[in-house]
């Protein structure tokens, strides 16, 4: 009786401490004015150097994954980039520019190849998990804590990554929305100092819109939580907040805004790029169909099967910073929640499982608060000291579970990706036989020399072998207007090939079948797929001397 009234007594003023905004263990990360953190807050180097590591490991496993229809247009677009062309003018997509310039940077130093690319963004995801690292060194006393965060953040995403999800908008521009709120933690309005934090947060933003420009209302809204934080702590007044918050902020999105600008114009797609941002997503809510429900419920069941483990250190660190610390951490995590469901909610014509991972970082630095109010709250039991070391190992292992079936199902089930790189694909993406065969077909002996036009898998055009007719794809939601000039388009340049993806029929056939009828007039059929399209062959100069064959079902 005595001992458990002592351990009672032990967790009141635990949670007491809790209950008062400034104090208690971890009152430095409540407070946004910049200060050195405590000794008992370092990580050491092998600590940090074996988090960055791991996670460079995780990324390494995925080098070889084939591209999925969306970096398989992104990755020729910036091929075609590097060799002068330009995004709107001489091939049209419904992404901005970043991406393109993401894939062009990765591809003119590594190669415009699935390892090429995916390497780059293995180095892209660690300055990610660098960033991670110095948030949990800022947030959370104890060292094993801060070492483990940006493993908590980005491990689930790893361990469910499929081609569809990696090196998307998403999953990059999580890295300049993650160094704003970095930036956030160590600035104050109060503290004339740290305006340059503010600007620089300012600039990121800009740098997010240039990538998505949906995605852009989640950290300007970190920016004016971090403000109202401060100005309701007492540790800056409104005006501080307007002088040292939102003009500096202001000031670093216009200074970044300007060569962006600038740049659009003088490469002569500014006004397209802003046709594309502004006045393209309403008319083609106007046009196309939402995607049904089921899809947003099938995206959200795979996240959910990433995050079922995290999410409850989640709650638990969601109820600890909002309702009991009310700590900017918690504030800034729940803002980039609330906005980037709303963002992910008005995509209607989409709602893919890609869109989730920008969940992935505030719910692991959730996790990780939660974990550590948990340590916190058993710190007085007998044995119970190492509660956050067994619950990060146990998160931990269930991805690496995971980890260990992709190695075992992918990289071990047949030829290594490096002497076989296409058997290793297929086993990852089935859909790459249809890529594989499409490829056959156009180097078969009988088949004609000549360009084509791909209205299909965007994948095509990288393994195709062929010059294409780069301002046609099928894996865009272009306009019934766009469509018909791409009919037209398609009538003057008369490419030996068509291919038509079944899968994206909705698409091509979008302006009254215009594709279809030109296809059916100009084009014999030479080759089906059973289960991803059909080839065409251009009947102008007479019949190759393929037959018409049916590929793989």
């Amino acid at each position: 009786g005595g001992n458990g009234r002592a351990v009672s007594r032990g967790a009141r003023t635990v949670i007491s401490k809790l209950r008062r905004p400034g104090t208690g263990p971890r009152a430095a990360a409540c407070d946004p004015r910049p200060a050195p953190p405590a000794p008992a807050k370092t990580v050491s180097r092998l600590s940090a150097a074996l988090a960055i590591a791991a996670v460079a490991l995780l990324a390494f496993v995925h080098v070889p994954y084939p591209f999925d229809d969306d970096q398989g247009l992104f990755a020729y677009g910036a091929r075609a980039i590097a060799h002068g062309a330009h995004l709107y003018l001489d091939f049209w997509d419904l992404k901005q520019p970043a991406i393109y310039w993401y894939y062009a940077v990765a591809g003119s130093i590594f190669g415009f190849d699935e390892v090429g690319i995916h390497v780059f963004d293995l180095l892209w995801m660690c300055g990610l998990a660098i960033v991670l690292l110095r948030i949990g060194m800022r947030a959370f006393r104890a060292p094993l804590l801060a070492a483990v965060t940006p493993l908590l953040c980005l491990a689930p995403f790893y361990a469910k990554a499929e081609p569809i999800h990696l090196a998307q908008v998403e999953i990059v521009a999580v890295l300049p929305i993650a160094s704003v709120l970095l930036l956030l933690l160590r600035a104050a309005p109060a503290a004339p100092a740290t305006a340059w934090r503010y600007a620089a947060a300012g600039a990121l933003t800009v740098s997010v819109m240039a990538f998505k420009i949906v995605l852009a209302p989640i950290p300007a809204l970190l920016i004016l939580v971090s403000l109202l934080h401060a100005t309701l702590n007492g540790r800056g007044t409104l005006r501080d907040a307007l002088l040292r918050g939102v003009l500096p902020a202001a000031a670093g999105a216009v200074a970044a805004a300007i060569p962006l600008l600038a740049y659009l114009w003088h490469a002569g797609i500014l006004g397209p790029a802003l046709w594309v941002a502004f006045v393209y997503p309403r008319l083609a809510l106007a046009e196309y169909p939402w995607q049904p429900l089921a899809t947003l419920a099938d995206s959200a069941a795979w996240f959910w099967s990433a995050e079922r483990f995290v999410l409850p250190f989640a709650l638990v660190g969601l109820w600890s910073e909002i309702v009991m610390r009310r700590s900017l951490l918690g504030r800034l995590a729940l803002a980039w929640l609330v906005v980037g469901c709303l963002v992910l909610l008005i995509q209607v014509l989409s709602w893919w499982q890609y869109h989730f991972d920008l969940f992935f970082v505030p719910l692991g630095l959730l996790a990780v608060a939660g974990i550590a109010t948990l340590g916190e709250l058993l710190a007085r039991r007998p044995g119970a000291r190492w509660f956050p070391a067994a619950a990060c190992s146990a998160l931990l292992l269930t991805v690496a579970v995971s980890i260990v079936h992709k190695v075992q199902r992918y990289w071990l089930a047949g030829a290594s990706p490096f002497s076989d790189p296409m058997a290793f694909m297929i086993r990852v993406e089935p859909r790459m036989r249809a890529i594989a065969d499409g490829a056959a077909f156009l180097a078969a002996p009988g088949a004609r020399p000549g360009t084509i036009a791909n209205l299909g898998d965007p994948r095509m055009f990288l393994y195709a072998n062929r010059p294409a007719i780069l301002a046609v794809n099928g894996s865009g939601y272009m306009l019934a207007g766009q469509w018909r000039d791409a009919a037209a388009l398609l009538e003057r340049e008369r490419p030996v090939y068509i291919y038509l993806g079944d899968d994206t029929r909705f698409v091509w056939s979008h302006a009254g079948d215009a594709i279809g009828k030109l296809v059916a007039t100009r084009y014999v059929l030479r080759r089906r797929d059973g289960r991803r399209g059909e080839w065409h062959e251009l009947r102008a100069a007479g019949p190759s001397a393929l037959a018409v064959s049916r590929g793989p079902p």
